[in-house]
């Protein structure tokens, strides 16, 4: 594509303008109003984008979609999915030939998809960029590069949200303190199970609940360790948490608590939220969840009439004898932002995407992806973001942020009041990890490895198979599964990356 007389040109006309962006009139025109037609320009340039997400409005109805197109003259689809369905839609476009022109990826799949030529090499860009780049942060070549070639930019992350939250009211009524460390993060679960908070006098309530795979996270962290299966580096060394010698510790606590009845009974069928449910009924006590759904004001308006005097409040991550973490987090995992490689072929929409992607990284063109319309969705005051009733009209706004956010302005601007409950969130210690650098080897499959592991980890809490096993389990999973090969790979690659020392 750079050898292209057409494309030269483009990217001439496109650098210029990005230079002298004060001089070049018209490129991004007025958005502090409404765009007078819903339909876009006529040979707009149709963009598609695949977003995690579930709140888009009709088209017709999506005033962010409508100014985005009229400033840049395209035709903006957001195809948004969920979960699974993300990776599925993707991958059956690929399969197709036919990928969405954007789409969001971590380091793992980008260095796949690098491998089938199915992205676009941005580094003959990178300067066109440079605002976008610029916005998220830089860019960090370990996560965005591959083979000294640039394929994506990496989203500015939303701010950590979660945290084990409490009933207040139930400590308060059977005279505990809201627990700091393992034992007493038992005591109150325990408590809150046989000791009627209640006041009922009905045996209805449970201590423990949440999603499984995010529940437990900060007991393992407690001891150190992590939801088995993710790599770290431990006293100068590489660690899988499967083999840290706190991994059956960790195993036999969270047995402790399920044997002495305080865990919710459907805590594995809890996958979609229905502890949220319980919680809010008043049928659980200590839960692990996010701020935005059990503090904010639209979500208390929602529970409050289940339980009037009921008041939650945050718990700091146990501390055990690992430490202190509520979580892991992969910075490799970082959501980035990709180009199809077929675009190669189209240097016209590829210099509308280049002026999208800097747009929304603009402080005019964020402001739009963050709050909406001035005027409808917000008013300036003194400098300052002063949301209107009809800001929650634009609550799908995240699915334009394509390049991410200013997270502190943003949470400060739409959610003032629940500051305490973001920042606490936000600085609770998470273990760094280092999975999505990791190329799994051709005879290792990652999803019937985790199967495996996940399968065997809920027979050992719930006291299914006898933890005496553990080694067992362990070189079954490296025999059938090649596990054995992964550990390997694992300590090779991130040495090659300069993550290990040699």
């Amino acid at each position: 594509m750079s050898g292209s007389r057409t494309t030269l040109t483009v990217t001439a006309l496109v650098l210029a303008c990005a230079l002298l962006l004060a001089s070049c009139k018209g490129i991004y025109p007025a958005a502090s109003s409404p765009a007078e037609s819903t339909a876009p320009a006529k040979g707009a340039p149709l963009i598609e984008v695949l977003v995690a997400g579930s709140e888009l409005p009709d088209a017709q109805d999506d005033d962010i979609k409508h100014q985005l197109d009229s400033v840049l003259g395209i035709d903006l689809h957001i195809l948004q999915c969920l979960g699974d369905a993300c990776r599925n839609q993707l991958n059956i476009r690929l399969a197709e030939g036919n990928p969405p022109d954007l789409f969001y990826v971590d380091r793992r799949t980008l260095t796949k998809l690098v491998k089938q030529d199915a992205l676009l090499d941005l580094s003959p860009y990178v300067d066109l960029l440079k605002p976008a780049i610029d916005f998220a942060g830089g860019g960090n070549p370990t996560i965005t590069q591959y083979n000294g070639k640039q394929y994506g930019i990496a989203r500015n992350n939303t701010a950590f949200q979660y945290t084990y939250w409490a009933r207040k009211d139930w400590l308060d009524r059977l005279g505990l303190q809201p627990p700091g460390n393992l034992e007493e993060l038992k005591t109150v679960a325990k408590a809150m199970t046989a000791g009627d908070p209640d006041g009922n006098g009905i045996q209805d309530t449970y201590g423990f609940s949440g999603a499984p795979y995010l529940a437990l996270g900060p007991i393992f962290g407690a001891f150190g360790t992590t939801y088995p299966g993710h790599f770290y580096q431990k006293n100068g060394a590489l660690m899988n948490s499967l083999y840290d010698p706190n991994m059956k510790p960790a195993i036999s606590y969270i047995q402790s608590l399920i044997q002495a009845g305080a865990v919710d009974p459907d805590f594995l069928s809890n996958m979609k939220n229905q502890h949220e449910m319980k919680a809010f009924q008043g049928q659980i006590g200590l839960f692990y969840y996010n701020w935005p759904n059990i503090i904010n004001d639209n979500k208390v308006k929602e529970w409050k009439p289940y339980n009037p005097a009921a008041e939650w409040i945050q718990l700091p991550s146990p501390s055990g004898p690992g430490g202190t973490y509520t979580d892991f987090y992969d910075p490799g995992a970082t959501n980035m932002l990709v180009m199809s490689g077929a675009l190669a072929r189209n240097p016209a929409k590829l210099d509308k995407i280049i002026k999208l992607i800097n747009y929304v990284s603009s402080p005019e063109g964020n402001r739009l992806v963050m709050y909406g319309l001035e005027g409808k969705h917000y008013a300036m005051r003194n400098g300052s973001i002063t949301p209107t009733d009809s800001m929650s009209d634009v609550k799908y706004a995240y699915l334009y942020q394509l390049t991410g956010r200013d997270e502190m302005v943003y949470l400060r601007t739409k959610f003032p009041k629940q500051e305490p409950y973001f920042t606490y969130a936000m600085n609770q210690p998470r273990l760094e990890v280092l999975d999505s650098f990791i190329d799994p080897p051709a005879d290792y499959v990652p999803d019937e490895a985790n199967r495996y592991i996940t399968e065997e980890l809920y027979k050992f809490i719930y006291g299914k198979r006898d933890l005496a096993t553990y080694d067992e389990f362990l070189r079954t999973l490296e025999n059938d599964y090649h596990y054995k090969q992964y550990l390997e790979a694992a300590e090779e690659q991130l040495k090659e990356q300069g993550l290990l020392s040699p």
